[in-house]
């Protein structure tokens, strides 16, 4: 199947806006959560909302999550304050 086809199709076949989830970006870095909301206009896309937590010292050690209890709280607060309730998530491992 050609892109071209594959992208005709897609449009032809698109599911009707109010199933379709939210744009939304998540990073988590050892100073906070991060989340952005992108809305899909005739002019592309916009920024909807955005929303930054910052993460107390010592959540992270070594690269490694210590705390998840304060990183669930803060992704819950950074989502909530985005309006983001749902998400496709792709996660990249950067250790070997």
């Amino acid at each position: 199947m050609s892109l071209a086809f594959g992208e005709r199709l897609r449009a032809a076949f698109a599911p009707p806006r109010y199933l379709a989830l939210p744009l939304s970006g998540i990073d988590i870095s050892t100073s906070g959560v991060k989340v952005v909301r992108l809305s899909e206009g005739v002019r592309g896309l916009t920024l909807a909302q955005h929303a930054q937590v910052r993460l107390p010292l010592g959540v992270f050690t070594d690269g490694e999550i210590v705390d998840r209890a304060a990183i669930m709280g803060a992704l819950m607060a950074a989502t909530r304050a985005a309006g983001i309730s749902a998400a496709n998530v792709a996660l990249s491992e950067s250790k070997a």
